[in-house]
């Protein structure tokens, strides 16, 4: 057997179009931007408030609803902490105005949201940085965030989600031709492949901090002797000793949000940090190239992940060795593990957008029957296994769907926009 070593809170009455309720950047999905600006904003303290009045005093008034000073700094603290560029303050503004346009529709159509509700949409956004929500408060509360001004951003941000949904999803239609047009065009990243080198930066215990720090500054790299360089002298992936380099990579067998990032990236080019499971993760692209033949595209995945402790004694890798030699499929590991715990073993199939991009990068490199050490960290050994993949023509009902449904989610969103530019041009705006 070969092995790599390097290698739903609302109903679908309409669709559940699992939009997310807020933009964010690849930049900003980053746990970087949590960790590294907390220390900043620590030491810059306040943020100018840039009007007159204690916190509580009427910065905004838009139609009936005001908006606060207090309101407008704990914004822009937000703003900042993510990473956003520019006037914080005047974005800070701008957002709440939307904000209050926004509510005033879902109130006039009668939408709340329960308690429990608000809470998934805070743990979703937490997630998305790999905090719990408990983590995310503590940190943002380092820097004068106050967990009511998020549970506001939240809830702002959901209720518009389903403004749009209630609003616009019923007027939609999606043709049969629209998804061949865009399955034409969707079949094409199966025909280019791209060349990469990575950097995982530690993240345990107060090392994630230096990380996010160093992240911030490695993503500025713009040649491949440069990466080059910093992955000897900082990355703990395998790889490190090649300069980081990787092997070619289907465009196809990735995620599509960590596809686009990839392909929007010129020759040289670096990542923004990415949090993976081995680490704070950039790639750089060495290299993109048009193939002939058009690949098949990934589906699903079915693989085994093996954690094992005693890494660092070595224990582990021997561990492994003991358990290789005994398998031959898949389904082996079961018998060579019998009674193993979820957190030792797991055989599972995720379709290839539910895969992280740590696991879709590491299997992305392997051939079924290959396996991949890449995401061990620390004194645990983690082995991916790559049992197989569904293949999917342009056809098949799990393909249509989802080009459906990324078609659909564009429109609603599209709409949306529009909606809310029609509401500010004709709202009454005072700031003081």
């Amino acid at each position: 057997m070969a092995r790599a070593n390097d290698e739903q809170t609302t109903d679908r009455t309409m669709r559940d179009t699992r939009q997310p309720f807020f933009v964010i950047e690849p930049r900003l999905s980053s746990l970087l931007g949590v960790l590294a600006l907390v220390m900043a904003l620590f030491i810059a303290g306040t943020l100018p408030a840039g009007a007159q009045g204690g916190p509580l005093a009427t910065r905004i008034v838009v139609n009936d609803r005001i908006i606060t000073n207090w309101e407008v700094d704990q914004r822009a603290r937000f703003l900042e902490l993510f990473g956003t560029e520019g006037d914080l303050v005047r974005e800070a503004e701008d957002r709440l105005i939307e904000e209050r346009l926004q509510l005033a529709v879902a109130d006039r159509m009668g939408i709340r949201l329960t308690d429990q509700q608000l809470r998934e949409g805070m743990e979703e956004f937490a997630g998305r940085v790999d905090l719990t929500v408990e983590e995310f408060l503590d940190i943002v509360g380092t820097v004068g965030i106050d967990p009511e001004s998020y549970r506001d951003f939240i809830r702002a941000g959901m209720l518009w989600r389903e403004v749009a949904r209630q609003r616009f999803a019923p007027l939609i239609e999606i043709s049969n031709a629209e998804v061949d047009r865009a399955m034409a065009t969707y079949s094409q990243r199966g025909a280019v492949r791209v060349l990469l080198s990575e950097i995982v930066l530690p993240t345990a215990g107060l090392q994630r901090i230096e990380s996010a720090r160093l992240g911030r500054q490695l993503s500025e790299i713009r040649t491949q002797a440069a990466f080059a360089a910093a992955a000897r002298q900082h990355s703990i992936a395998e790889s490190a000793a090649r300069g980081g380099e990787i092997d070619w990579i289907p465009l196809i067998s990735l995620p599509p949000e960590l596809a686009g990032l990839l392909v929007s990236l010129s020759p040289g080019q670096v990542t923004p940090p990415i949090p993976l499971e081995q680490g704070i993760t950039l790639y750089q692209l060495r290299r993109i190239e048009q193939l002939d033949t058009i690949t098949p595209a990934a589906s699903a995945v079915r693989y085994a992940r093996l954690a094992l402790p005693g890494r660092g004694s070595g224990a582990a890798d021997r561990e492994l060795e003991r358990i290789l030699d005994r398998v031959d499929a898949c389904d082996d590991f079961h018998g060579v593990l019998r009674g193993a715990s979820e957190e030792t073993l797991r055989i599972e199939t995720r379709k290839l957008p539910e895969l992280g991009p740590d696991v879709a990068m590491e299997i992305a490199r392997l051939n079924p029957g290959q396996g991949s050490t890449g995401l061990s960290q620390g004194d645990t050994l983690v082995y991916l296994h790559l049992c197989e993949r569904t293949l999917a023509g342009a056809d098949t009902p799990f393909e249509r769907e989802g080009v459906r449904e990324r078609i659909f989610n564009d429109r609603v969103g599209q709409m949306s926009s529009a909606f809310l530019a029609e509401l500010r041009a004709d709202a009454h705006i005072v700031r003081r």
